[in-house]
């Protein structure tokens, strides 16, 4: 087993900063094994991972390519209705707040951890994603309150993982495109969201 194959690796890391590791990662990660029969379907070209994110995370991945759409169905451009954000690969395999779920119960049940979460579109739909929506699922939503209080701010990334985790109880990194659908941008800034094209000095995964 290799040091970061585990749970809780960054007990060991500490005394760093986030920036200064080199984070195992994974590509299209919310891609993953669905029932048994869409699995025979998807398998040969849109299934990426064999774990879900949660057990991702408890092997030791803490850097999560997720590509999201809002699209009903491949190729069209129509939205979905009931405003929900999907984790996609060609092919919408859940719900973006399935994943946020499975994150935020790593992190409480493993405080000593970060966790950066990279979104992105899916290529078949990098026109058709709603940002807006994405900045209302992850500030607005009564249900995801918990989850924005362990979000990290751009201004924290110089203060070490141990005072990230122990003074702030903060565990989760958010990474968006600059840009988000058709070269709008992304809606409602943040200060949570870390900017991928500002940390092109920094080593990230699938770059």
């Amino acid at each position: 087993m290799l040091p970061w194959q585990s749970s809780s690796w960054m007990q060991c890391q500490s005394h760093k900063h986030i920036l200064s590791l080199y984070l195992p990662g994974t590509h299209n990660a919310g891609a993953y094994k669905k029932s048994t029969s869409y699995n025979n379907f998807l398998k040969p070209f849109a299934i990426c991972q064999t774990s879900s994110v949660y057990e991702q995370c408890c092997k030791g991945i803490r850097f999560f390519d997720l590509r999201i759409c809002s699209q009903r169905m491949p190729y069209t451009t129509l939205l979905d209705k009931n405003k929900k954000l999907w984790i996609s690969h060609t092919f919408k395999f859940y719900k973006l707040q399935d994943i946020l779920d499975q994150i935020l119960k790593f992190v409480n049940q493993y405080s000593s951890e970060i966790v950066c979460l990279c979104f992105d579109w899916d290529y078949d739909y990098r026109k058709f994603v709603d940002w807006e929506l994405f900045h209302e699922l992850i500030f607005e939503k009564e249900e995801n309150q918990e989850f924005q209080k362990r979000l990290i701010k751009i201004e924290e990334k110089n203060y070490t993982i141990g005072d990230i985790v122990s003074k702030f109880k903060k565990n989760i990194i958010m990474i968006v495109p600059e840009k988000g659908c058709n070269d709008e941008g992304i809606i409602s800034p943040s200060e949570y969201y870390w900017c991928r094209e500002e940390m092109t000095e920094y080593q990230w995964a699938n770059k």
